[in-house]
């Protein structure tokens, strides 16, 4: 059974506070269940949703859902006030019964507000606890995984134009000396960051003129395209890591999942 964690999803609008104040009259006159969750202080209106889910893109779909039957008049309001939305995805602790994954459908819902996602993925060290290094470290794998004898790598290779940094073929026998139960094809960008977005936008750079083609082949052989992001947590780590609504918008053009891996100080042994 998984369990559930509370996750709360934070609407933050940004601009003139004038501004903010007449949007929120508006909203205020068609917004329903947005009245109860509300936040107006000095700081600008943040219209907080909080849930018990298994995951983030079901909290965020939940969120959304709020606003959905008013969406066009929620965009429409902060056009008129030239005002921004940013969405935050907060919790007390993202455990292994997380769901840590964006899916296509949820990143096209974010898409229709052209928005910046910021996640907390951030945890502060007990105190005496110390990092094994100084840097945190993101990786990013883009590429296809599959158990189907039907996927060949080097095909994949050969269609979309684009050189792999690792293939591994079906049957092969790994380091254990057992065999590879599924094929892969994938592309890495490493690097000691506190910049998410930017290590997202290196990856799709370096395959966008035949990102297309990687696009049409994996449609064309009913093969789903995966982007994972692992990152290693040191004591550089921003507050809050942002993934840009740029780099939403080239996620839905690969037409895949995005899939998170945390690592923090509690997976070393710690002195």
């Amino acid at each position: 059974m998984i369990m559930k964690n509370f996750i709360t999803i934070q609407f933050k609008i940004l601009g003139d506070q004038i501004a903010q104040t007449a949007f929120l009259k508006k909203i205020e006159s068609v917004g329903g269940l947005l009245r109860k969750s509300i936040d107006d202080s000095n700081c600008g209106i943040t219209f907080n949703f909080n849930y018990d889910s298994d995951g983030i893109s079901e909290a965020l779909d939940h969120a959304f859902n709020e606003i959905w039957d008013i969406k066009e008049k929620f965009l429409g309001y902060l056009n008129e006030h030239n005002l921004k939305l940013d969405v935050y995805i907060v919790s007390n602790d993202y455990d292994g019964s997380t769901l840590l994954y964006l899916t296509k459908d949820i990143l096209r819902k974010i898409n229709f507000f052209s928005v910046n996602l910021f996640f907390d993925f951030n945890k502060p060290s007990p105190e005496g606890c110390s990092f094994i290094e100084d840097k945190t470290q993101i990786t990013i794998d883009l590429g296809i995984n599959s158990k189907e004898d039907r996927f060949s790598p080097d095909d994949c290779t050969r269609q979309t134009g684009i050189i792999p940094d690792e293939v591994i073929h079906k049957g092969e026998t790994n380091s254990a000396g057992r065999k590879i139960p599924f094929s892969e094809w994938r592309i890495e960008n490493k690097r000691n960051s506190q910049n998410f977005d930017i290590a997202i936008d290196e990856t799709i750079n370096r395959i966008e003129q035949n990102l297309e083609k990687l696009v049409v082949y994996a449609t064309a052989n009913k093969f789903d395209i995966m982007l994972n992001a692992y990152i290693t947590l040191e004591n550089d780590a921003p507050d809050f890591f942002m993934l840009s609504a740029k780099n939403i918008k080239r996620i839905i053009a690969l037409n895949c999942d995005v899939g998170f891996d945390l690592y923090d100080y509690q997976d070393y042994n710690l002195k």
